[in-house]
C-alpha cells in the first residue's frame, strides 16, 4: 500500500540526518504521490528531495520536478527554482 510505504518514508524524513537518505525517501514518496495521481504532492516531495546534497536521488528528483512541473505549466521550466525555494525553504 502506497499509505503506508508513504507513511515510513515520512520516518525516514523526520528521523535521519543523513541527505542521501532524506533524498531516496523524498524520491519514493513522490513517485508514490505521482502514481496516486497528486501530482502536487509528487512535486513538493521532488522538490524537497532535489535539494539534498550530494544525494544520488537528488538528481533523479529534480529529473521527474522537471517533468511534471513542465506538465502543468505549458512545457516551461520557467518559475521551478522559485518553486523549489519555497516548498524546500531555502
Amino acid at each position: 500500500s502506497w499509505n503506508n510505504a508513504i507513511a515510513n518514508y515520512q520516518k525516514v524524513i523526520n528521523l535521519s540526518k543523513d541527505p542521501a537518505a532524506k533524498a531516496e525517501a523524498y524520491y519514493y514518496t513522490g513517485m508514490a504521490r505521482w502514481d496516486q495521481k497528486k501530482m502536487d504532492s509528487a512535486m513538493d516531495a521532488f522538490a524537497k528531495g532535489s535539494v539534498q546534497k550530494d544525494a544520488p536521488h537528488a538528481e533523479y528528483c529534480r529529473q521527474y520536478l522537471e517533468t511534471l512541473y513542465k506538465s502543468t505549466h505549458n512545457d516551461s521550466l520557467a518559475g521551478i527554482d522559485e518553486f523549489v525555494a519555497r516548498v524546500a525553504g531555502r
